[in-house]
């Protein structure tokens, strides 16, 4: 099935995944796994294949089940072919990189997203991220600061030319509105089938 975006105004046309603008902040609301790693995996393999560099961010379970479905398709993600096109780090390792006293030290992220996005952007490649960050966040009860992470994201988007895909399990927002109407107002475009 196709995946479809919605903008801010409602407007909703077909995403393809090889065609993702830069400075796009993509948000997905998953309710499975399968429907989040079906995203992933289209969103990682338009990138490699199409020459960009792809930075993944994700909790250790998922970055497993996206290497499995990578090698599946074809793909060695630890290949020499991907070598610096293709990173992928865990949400916990990432975290730990510049999270102070359960904030996100805008320099320290800054840094952190600069040196992979210096190795993903060798030779003038075109960079798309994952961020599963802000959901580990939110998991752990800390919604201020998935925020002003997700803030922190969209500054990288714009300066950078970044296009970033962030994810969510809906079950994360069960009976909280206020904050699926902050976290979607802070994308570009949400992405359901």
């Amino acid at each position: 099935m196709d995946w479809m975006a919605t903008d801010a105004s409602g407007n909703c046309s077909e995403l393809y995944w090889g065609e993702i603008e830069p400075r796009e902040h993509l948000i997905q609301l998953y309710r499975e796994d399968d429907e989040f790693l079906d995203a992933l995996e289209g969103f990682v393999v338009a990138g490699l294949r199409g020459g960009d560099g792809v930075i993944v961010l994700a909790t250790s379970p998922h970055l497993g089940a996206l290497e499995v479905r990578l090698r599946a398709g074809g793909d060695d993600p630890a290949g020499p072919k991907y070598r610096d096109r293709y990173i992928a780090v865990s949400a916990e390792q990432s975290l730990a990189q510049f999270m102070i006293g359960g904030w996100p030290d805008a320099a320290r992220f800054e840094q952190f997203v600069e040196d992979m996005f210096r190795r993903a952007s060798r030779g003038g490649r075109p960079v798309r991220a994952f961020g599963g960050l802000a959901a580990v966040l939110r998991k752990n009860g800390n919604a201020d600061a998935m925020l002003r992470l997700e803030q922190l994201w969209r500054e990288r988007c714009d300066e950078r030319g970044l296009s970033v895909f962030c994810a969510y399990p809906r079950s994360a927002f069960v009976d909280d509105q206020g904050s699926i109407d902050r976290i979607c107002a802070a994308h570009s475009r949400m992405l359901h089938r």
